[in-house]
C-alpha cells in the first residue's frame, strides 16, 4: 500500500470570486473538508429495501449522456456525507455552495419521522441557497452586460464565468448591506416557515422565484427516509454523531454560521474533529453491511468499526476486505471504495470504470484504439476543473505520444461532442 495522495483542491479562483466565497473557502480549509470529483465517484451500495417504491424519479442513479454525467438528484447527494461534490459541468458558484453544505451539516434523530427528515432537509438547503443568490453576488465580477444585475438563475453566461475568475470588484458598504440583508431575510423567512410547519403539522411552504425548498425537502425525505431510519445509519450516527439532533438545534446552528459569515469570523463548533475520509469510507462499509447476512455481514461490520477509528486504518481494512472478496460475492474494492478522491498513489478511490463509461458515451471509437492503461493514468492525474470530460481526456492523450491516426479520430469525436452530435 502506497501513501495517500494530497486531497483534491478546487481551483483557487472559485473561492476568491466574492467575499462570501472567500469566507467559505477559509472555513472549509480550517475544517479540513474534502472534495469529491463527481465523475470518478461511485454511489455507496444501496440496498433495494432502502429505495422508495413506485418512485423511479427518486431512485435514478447518475447516468452518462454524451460525455456528461447527469445526476440522479436525490440519490447522488446526501446531506450527511458532508463532502463537497465537484461536477466539472457545473458553474463555479457550486464550489462555495457545496462546501457550505459540509459546514452547515444536517439534523438527525433516531426517533425522527418522515416529516422530521423532510423539514431537516429543507433546513439544510436554506443557507447554501441564500449564499448562492444573495451573499455571493456582493462584489461578484460579471461581464459588462450583467454587472450589477444580480443572479442569472437558469441563464448561463460564459463571459460572466470568465470575469468572476478574475476576482471581486470593489463594492460599497451599501452594496454589502443590500445583498447580506436580503440573504438574511431569505434565511429567516424559510426558517420561520419550517417552524410554522412544525406547529401546523403540515408543510407551510415559502416559495421564492422558481424555488420551493419545502418541495425539495419532501422529495429528499421520500428518497432517503428508509436509509436514515436503518440500523446501519443508527450505528453510523453512534460513531459519528449528527451536528444537530433537533430542528431547533439545527436552526440555531444555521444562524450561527450566518452570523459568522456576516461578521467575517470563523465558525466555532462543539463537534469533535472529524476524519472525513474515515467517515466516508465507514459509511460505504455500513451500506454494504446492510445488504449482507450471516458470517460475511459480521466481517463487514467489524471492518466498518475499525475504519471508524481513523483513516490510518484504511490499509488494514482494505487488505482484510480483499481477503473477504476472494471468498464471498462482494463488490470489487475499486467500486466499493470509489469515493471520488484518491486514497493512495495507485489511484484507488477514483473510479476508472465510471470514467470509462463516460468516454464510451462520447468517443467510443477512439477508446477502442487507446490502451486501457492510458485511461487509468488519466483518472489518477485528473484535477478539478470546469471542462467537459472529453476536453480533459483529449488534452491528456495529446501528451502521451499516441499515434496521429488515433489523435485525429479523437479530435473528430471531440468536435462532434462540442456540436452536440456525439453518440
Amino acid at each position: 500500500m502506497t501513501l495517500p495522495r494530497a486531497p483534491l483542491s478546487p481551483p483557487p479562483a472559485e473561492l476568491s470570486r466574492s467575499p462570501a466565497a472567500q469566507w467559505v473557502g477559509r472555513q472549509a480549509q480550517r475544517l479540513g473538508l474534502q472534495v469529491s470529483q463527481f465523475e470518478s465517484w461511485e454511489p455507496s451500495p444501496t440496498p433495494e429495501h432502502w429505495l422508495p417504491e413506485n418512485r423511479p424519479d427518486l431512485t435514478l442513479p447518475p447516468r452518462w449522456e454524451r460525455g456528461v454525467l447527469v445526476e440522479g438528484k436525490y440519490q447522488a447527494h446526501t446531506h450527511d456525507r458532508r463532502i463537497a461534490s465537484y461536477h466539472p459541468g457545473y458553474r463555479a458558484k457550486w464550489m462555495a455552495h457545496e462546501y457550505l453544505h459540509g459546514i452547515v451539516g444536517f439534523a438527525w434523530n433516531p426517533e425522527g419521522s418522515d416529516f422530521f427528515h423532510a423539514l431537516a432537509a429543507w433546513q439544510a438547503e436554506i443557507l447554501p441557497v441564500a449564499v448562492w443568490y444573495f451573499h455571493d453576488e456582493c462584489g461578484l465580477r460579471r461581464c459588462p452586460e450583467h454587472q450589477g444585475g444580480g443572479p442569472l438563475f437558469q441563464t448561463f453566461c460564459a463571459a460572466c464565468e470568465a470575469a468572476a475568475a478574475q476576482g471581486p470588484v470593489a463594492f460599497t458598504t451599501a452594496d454589502r448591506t443590500h445583498w447580506y440583508e436580503q440573504g438574511r431575510q431569505f434565511v429567516e423567512t424559510q426558517l420561520a416557515a419550517v417552524r410554522a410547519s412544525v406547529v401546523k403539522g403540515d408543510f407551510q411552504t415559502a416559495p421564492w422565484k422558481t424555488l420551493d425548498l419545502a418541495s425539495d425537502g419532501m422529495a429528499y425525505a421520500q428518497a432517503q427516509s428508509r436509509r436514515l431510519e436503518s440500523e446501519a445509519f443508527c450505528r453510523f450516527m453512534d460513531w459519528f454523531p449528527p451536528p444537530a439532533d433537533s430542528l431547533e438545534a439545527f436552526e440555531a446552528r444555521i444562524f450561527k454560521v450566518l452570523d459568522a459569515l456576516e461578521q467575517d469570523e470563523p465558525v466555532i463548533w462543539d463537534e469533535s474533529p472529524t476524519d472525513w475520509r474515515a467517515r466516508d469510507l465507514c459509511w460505504r462499509l455500513l451500506s454494504l453491511w446492510s445488504d449482507c447476512e450471516g458470517e460475511v455481514g459480521e466481517h463487514i461490520l467489524e471492518l466498518a468499526q475499525r475504519q471508524a477509528r481513523g483513516f490510518e486504518h484504511f490499509e488494514e481494512v482494505l487488505a482484510a476486505y480483499q481477503q473477504l472478496f476472494e471468498t464471498w460475492y462482494l463488490p470489487e474494492a475499486e467500486r466499493l471504495f470509489a469515493v471520488g478522491y484518491s486514497l493512495n498513489l495507485d489511484g484507488l478511490g477514483r473510479s476508472s470504470e465510471r470514467i470509462r463509461g463516460g468516454l464510451e458515451s462520447v468517443c467510443p471509437r477512439s477508446l477502442e484504439a487507446i490502451d486501457p492503461k492510458v485511461v487509468d493514468a488519466f483518472v489518477v492525474q485528473d484535477i478539478l476543473e470546469r471542462f467537459p470530460l472529453i476536453t480533459r481526456f483529449e488534452r491528456y492523450v495529446q501528451q502521451q505520444g499516441v499515434g496521429r491516426e488515433v489523435l485525429d479520430l479523437l479530435a473528430h469525436e471531440a468536435r462532434l461532442a462540442r456540436l452536440g452530435l456525439g453518440v
